[in-house]
């Protein structure tokens, strides 16, 4: 949750705002605590933004600020076969949504028709892998 401690007499009224959006007391995804602490449930990607807790009496108001990033799994990867020869293969693959963050690796598994799963260490920044040394006549499969 995001606290909101406050104190004053009398004691001040607390409200949040989303991108300047009032937040309802309470809702399905979004809750006011008593101690002015707001927690969120079933977070989304749309749910990043600023966040302000405003609180206000007689006397005088004060707020504070926060910046959240809300980083989701990326979507999943898109992966086709651009070359081949009569031991390699390459495959190339695009993700449409990187969830928020930059992708750091994924991991490439293959085999061959009736051998055993292999896997290889992509960095983050390729979007591409030739794997060598395959049999030639046989099927291969591939997931990242």
């Amino acid at each position: 949750g995001l606290p909101c401690g406050v104190v004053g007499i009398p004691e001040p009224a607390i409200s949040w705002t989303h991108q300047g959006n009032k937040l309802p007391d309470s809702s399905e995804r979004f809750r006011i605590q008593p101690d002015g602490t707001l927690t969120l449930a079933d977070i989304q990607r749309e749910d990043s933004g600023i966040y302000i807790c405003n609180a206000d009496n007689k006397h005088g108001k004060d707020s504070i600020k926060y910046y959240l990033t809300v980083i989701v799994p990326p979507s999943k990867p898109s992966l086709h076969i651009t070359e081949t020869t009569s031991s390699s293969i390459r495959v190339q693959w695009s993700v449409e949504e990187s969830g928020g963050a930059t992708l750091t690796g994924a991991t490439l598994h293959y085999r061959s028709a009736g051998s055993e799963w292999e896997t290889t260490e992509v960095s983050g920044d390729r979007q591409s892998s030739t794997i060598t040394g395959l049999p030639c006549g046989t099927r291969h499969h591939f997931y990242l």
